[in-house]
């Protein structure tokens, strides 16, 4: 789980993941909110020391793992300081009960990915508190909450991204070659241009997500940051595929790259 504020430290909560997150908004509109987004991690008390090295950036406070009380009441001690959460990546076996949390209780802008994504799969009917929702799947996640299989999905690619955004009333990012991000309430659709091989990596989709995010807690609407985030992090993704090579690039030089982004669209 990842929260952030532009103006406050943020809370980065994860379980067994490497995420960082870096952010900044590139539509000239949002362009007094450009910042990189501050975070703290709240991790496991099992990976807490692994964590701590992995960001050393970062403040790092442990909390009890599979502990749903617990995790519930740090869960509200976060939230009453932030603007944004990332739920999902990491979670694992505890998906089920900490995403009956979140989904119930925050009224932040949400983006939901990766377990938790299958966490939404598995739930009945669910009324999210929060009213600007990001889902970010890939094509199979997007097959396991529509009940159909992948390649259903991969061959009706803007009709899955249609039906995910209205039956869940939600902004809906559709990772593939080209992403597609689409708005039931308002009708947008967008396929994003940039992007290339080298972000078809474990973890590329992480870096997504902390990145839109981001944009979330800075003040920027869940489909607009969709938008905008698909767009930055193709471009990193670009740049890494032409300075580091398409088989050697990891997330972390994603992540990296994303400074040198900004520098050549002026920002």
């Amino acid at each position: 789980i990842v929260y952030s504020n532009s103006t406050e430290m943020g809370v980065f909560t994860v379980k067994g993941v490497d995420i960082c997150m870096l952010s900044y908004l590139c539509i000239d509109r949002y362009e007094s909110l450009w910042d990189k987004v501050p975070a703290d991690i709240r991790a496991a008390k099992e990976i807490y020391p692994i964590v701590t090295v992995a960001v050393p950036e970062a403040v790092c406070l442990p909390y009890e793992s599979e502990n749903t009380a617990d995790f519930a009441e740090k869960f509200a001690q976060a939230e009453e300081h932030c603007n944004a959460a990332v739920f999902g990546p990491g979670i694992g076996k505890f998906r089920a009960q900490a995403a009956h949390v979140v989904f119930e209780k925050t009224r932040r802008p949400l983006l939901v990915d990766a377990d938790g994504l299958n966490a939404l799969s598995e739930m009945d009917r669910l009324q999210f508190a929060s009213t600007d929702i990001v889902l970010t799947p890939h094509e199979g996640e997007a097959g396991r909450l529509l009940k159909k299989d992948r390649l259903w999905v991969h061959e009706n690619r803007a009709e899955a991204v249609r039906m995910l955004s209205a039956g869940f009333n939600a902004a809906a990012l559709l990772k593939g070659p080209k992403t597609l991000v689409f708005d039931a309430r308002t009708g947008n659709m967008a396929e994003n241009p940039t992007g290339c091989e080298a972000l078809a990596r474990a973890g590329s989709g992480d870096v997504l997500s902390g990145l839109i995010g981001g944009l979330m807690a800075q003040g920027a609407k869940g489909y607009d940051a969709a938008v905008m985030g698909a767009y930055l992090h193709g471009l990193a993704g670009e740049y890494c595929k032409e300075t580091i090579g398409v088989r050697g690039t990891m997330p972390g030089d994603v992540i990296r790259a994303l400074a040198e982004v900004f520098r050549r669209l002026g920002k």
